[in-house]
């Protein structure tokens, strides 16, 4: 059972993931005012200079960019909360993913209907109602959303100290096949008396798959 120092804790802990859900978000509003000084010829430029000056790689500045741009020119209720610490990062950012394929007057709609319930909502939660929205809003966004992360595929590796992660972005379809065939071999594995975890198993059934050493 909880008791008060338990809570107070946890209140401490909230309001600290408040402030710096307030600090990304006066980033965020400096890095659109900053994009804005360049022209869309030079953005990869802009994208350079923030990703210098923050220690970040090009790639998470252009993410970061993407955010801060939409937030200021399409979503301002959702920017709105974010810098009040109302709405965290991540969930502002599935509101942005989920509204990318809408027109500004559709992703306005979509917007006004989920911010104010943002707040209370988990990731699934959100992502539940954000897609019925937008399905209500226009019926062919679906179609277009998978089509356009279809598009997106790619094989990503970020090597650590002594362990790597290599993430695999593809169609629905396959990458749950994928996932579902490694996890019937771990299992086979598991079951003939292999010490590992289920997860160590997987892991290294299908590195040892894509390295050819199986």
């Amino acid at each position: 059972m909880f008791d008060e120092t338990d809570r107070e804790l946890l209140a401490e802990g909230a309001d600290a993931t408040r402030r710096t859900t307030r600090n990304t978000a006066e980033l965020l509003v400096r890095i659109a005012r900053f994009v804005a000084l360049y022209p869309d010829s030079e953005r990869e430029i802009a994208h350079a200079e923030i990703a210098e000056a923050f220690s970040w790689t090009v790639s998470f500045a252009r993410s970061q960019v993407a955010l801060a741009v939409a937030l200021s020119t399409r979503l301002p209720a959702t920017f709105a909360a974010m810098r009040a610490g109302t709405i965290a990062e991540f969930k502002v950012r599935r509101i942005m993913v989920a509204t990318e394929v809408l027109s500004d007057e559709l992703a306005a709609r979509v917007e006004a209907e989920v911010a104010a319930q943002a707040e209370q909502l988990d990731a699934n939660q959100l992502s539940d109602l954000l897609r019925d929205v937008v399905a209500r809003a226009d019926p062919t966004a679906a179609a277009r959303t998978a089509a356009r992360s279809k598009g997106q595929r790619r094989v990503h590796e970020t090597p650590d100290d002594g362990a790597g992660v290599l993430a695999i972005q593809g169609d629905t379809e396959r990458t749950r096949l994928a996932f579902q065939r490694v996890r019937a071999i771990a299992q086979q594995i598991a079951a003939a008396g292999d010490s590992r975890t289920l997860d160590q198993i997987m892991s290294d059934v299908a590195l040892d798959c894509l390295a050819d050493k199986g």
